[in-house]
């Protein structure tokens, strides 16, 4: 797996590594005012810390610097060196920030000379992570770490053992000592508020880099448990997309919300959806994500400012999810999370305009079907501070991307990516060989990125248009061409106009496209 950076000035390791054994009866490896300067990329990872005892201790709580993406809970496991799960425990959904710890159900027993490790599950990513910063042994009483004891892994729930560049993610366990087992109380320390400055990284490879400032603004309001407007509903046909042809594309104005259009319900902060069957719409929200947390949910007429609709709760994925006429827009804090994850939902006629992700693609892990995109308009721009040269930033968006995704089937939509002189993204289409299926693409047009068209599993690609001249390195770069893709009538490069959706044929894409 090739592993992504920004360079950052990274702080002297935190002054409190080597500590003199704390007097209380309960202590941690990390020190608690430590605060996170750096943010992983958007993917979904497992990470946690490698650690040892230097005489017989008691394991009693794990502690997670919580950051926005973690709103919704998460989940912790102790596990021994082998791989074996000690004890796991669930941290709620919170809407604050900061230090979190929970008890164990009960306490574990650490013996000096083995190896353990602590992990919690990112689902969205955007893990607290900072590079550099386990270059070497470090200890607290009877806690120690080897260099390197930052350890992740690509599957969430799956034991963590690969390491990236001495990162730090801020999980830590608390341990008490004693010759009978412990008898204080673990701590129960509430999440503490913590810094709200946007990062300045989007890397999107592997659990990388590092905003400066933390992590990132957090909604203004508790989640709720019940959605806006809701009843049943039968799951809504499909409604015909524009054949292929000489057609003009959707655009902002024939997408997302309907003009004049106003919602009867305003939230700022997180909507949970827990109905199955349910009906949400003519709703807006505000430094907030629509978190759907039941099947055969219908969004219709939703807008929403800083934030996403996320479809994967505690692992499971509400498949049956069907957005439409909806409209995702940047707001004043981008989230640096996709727009839309993970999947087995179908997006028809929805706006995703100026967020530094698109459409997310993935979800098998957690049982996510197909996913299907009809008559959509994704405009992706730039991460924050993208526009400033010598930023160190190095942005990874895309306007989709598949990662362990399903199928997905793309009709009659624009995926569009907005470099800058200093930043210039992934691909507009971005679905590589990493546990992906298979794609169906009929009257896509695609334009940025380095490579514009990315496709490496197998799939069907018919009338693509790729806009002339939009690329950095290549139009398309397809690892299947001889064996898998169906290279169908219609591919080529294309003038367009993006206000009108019109377009025009320059000449004929191949497969490969490299250099046009």
């Amino acid at each position: 797996m090739a592993l992504l950076a920004v360079s950052l000035t990274t702080p002297a390791l935190f002054a409190a590594t080597e500590r003199a054994p704390a007097a209380q009866q309960t202590q941690s490896l990390l020190p608690d005012d430590l605060r996170p300067r750096a943010l992983g990329d958007s993917r979904p990872w497992e990470v946690g810390l490698k650690f040892q005892v230097t005489s017989p201790a008691y394991a009693e709580a794990i502690q997670v610097y919580r950051n926005h993406t973690l709103s919704a809970g998460t989940i912790a496991t102790l596990w021994s060196s082998t791989g074996r799960a000690l004890s796991t425990v669930t941290f709620e959904p919170s809407g604050q920030t900061g230090l979190d710890t929970v008890q164990l159900d009960s306490p574990v027993q650490l013996e000096p000379g083995d190896d353990y490790i602590v992990s919690y599950s990112a689902p969205q990513g955007r893990q607290p992570q900072d590079q550099r910063q386990f270059t070497r042994s470090i200890s607290n009483g009877v806690l120690k770490a080897e260099p390197n004891a930052g350890v992740y892994s690509g599957r969430l729930g799956n034991f963590p053992t690969r390491t990236y560049r001495a990162s730090n993610y801020h999980v830590d366990v608390v341990v008490s000592t004693g010759g009978a087992g412990p008898t204080t109380p673990p701590p129960t320390t509430s999440p503490t508020t913590g810094p709200t400055t946007a990062p300045t990284s989007e890397p999107t490879t592997a659990p990388t880099t590092e905003p400066t400032g933390g992590p990132t603004t957090e909604p203004t309001s508790q989640p709720t448990t019940t959605s806006p407007t809701t009843s049943p509903t039968t799951a809504p046909t499909t409604a015909p997309t524009t054949a292929p042809g000489g057609t003009n594309f959707p655009t902002r104005a024939s997408t997302g919300t309907p003009s004049g259009w106003s919602p009867r319900t305003t939230v700022n902060g997180d909507y949970n959806v827990t109905t199955a069957g349910a009906v949400v719409q003519d709703l807006r929200i505000v430094n907030g994500s629509l978190n759907i947390r039941a099947n055969n949910v219908t969004v219709r007429r939703v807008e929403i400012s800083s934030g996403q609709i996320n479809n994967v709760f505690s692992r499971q994925c509400s498949n049956g999810l069907v957005i439409e006429d909806t409209t995702i827009l940047r707001g004043s804090t981008d989230i640096g999370q996709p727009a839309i994850q993970f999947g087995g939902y179908t997006a028809r006629r929805v706006k995703i305009d100026g967020p530094s992700e698109g459409l997310r693609v993935g979800g098998k892990d957690y049982g996510c079907g197909e996913v299907r995109v009809e008559d959509t308009f994704v405009n992706v721009n730039a991460y924050a501070g993208c526009e400033r040269a010598g930023s160190g930033i190095d942005w990874h968006g895309d306007a989709l991307q598949g990662y362990n995704g399903p199928k997905v089937t793309v009709r009659n939509s624009v995926l569009k990516l907005n470099p800058t002189p200093y930043c210039i993204g992934n691909s507009a289409f971005f679905y590589p060989t990493q546990g992906n299926t298979s794609a169906d693409i009929d009257k896509v047009l695609v334009s940025g990125g380095g490579f514009v068209f990315r496709l490496d599993t197998p799939g069907t690609v018919r009338n693509l248009k790729v806009v002339d001249d939009s690329w950095y390195y290549g139009p398309s770069h397809n690892q299947s061409c001889t064996g898998g893709i169906t290279w169908g009538a219609g591919n080529e490069y294309v003038s367009y106009n993006e206000g009108t959706g019109a377009w025009s044929s320059k000449r004929p894409l191949s497969c490969l496209g490299f250099r046009g």
